[in-house]
């Protein structure tokens, strides 16, 4: 059955507006040739891996903690210049759709630097650092890499 786009609400299409987003975003980390080491097919369908990370606030997050709403994991680190450019265009996003969706930052730096960082170049997601571990363990390589996790944290896109 189609839909016109004059049957959208304005939310629907501000969410739809915001995944073309994070769509492009997604395409563009390949423009720059990583060699990605992170198999999305392999997690597709599947329960996010799970983990405990600390926050910069040292508050202890989990997998648990993503239920009940479609999540966004972005996975970046401070000298990654296509990381670093990509973060106002996810600010905007984590703007568009409020708390309708979870949005969490993973970086092996640690919670220092990336505070430090912050102070120059706001980044309004939550902040899971020291993550070096979980990322090899991922095979985590090509940054900025973005996950979507629907609200059974059942990863969904991978890009």
């Amino acid at each position: 059955m189609a839909y016109s786009t004059n049957a959208l609400t304005k939310s629907s299409k501000r969410s739809m507006n915001a995944l073309h987003l994070l769509i492009c975003l997604a395409l563009s980390a390949y423009s720059h040739g990583q060699n990605i080491g992170f198999a999305p097919d392999n997690y597709l369908g599947q329960a996010f891996a799970p983990f405990k990370l600390k926050t910069i606030n040292d508050r202890l997050i989990g997998v648990d903690d993503f239920q009940g709403k479609p999540t966004l994991i972005n996975f970046w680190f401070t000298g990654c210049k296509p990381c670093v450019e990509e973060i106002p265009k996810l600010n905007k996003i984590k703007n568009q759709l409020q708390d309708s969706v979870n949005f969490f930052a993973i970086t092996f730096d640690s919670k220092e630097k990336v505070k430090m960082f912050l102070e120059k170049h706001p980044f309004e997601f939550v902040q899971l650092v020291n993550a070096k571990k979980f990322l090899d363990q991922l095979q985590m390589r090509a940054f900025p890499t973005n996950i979507f996790l629907d609200k059974r944290s059942e990863e969904h896109t991978s890009e």
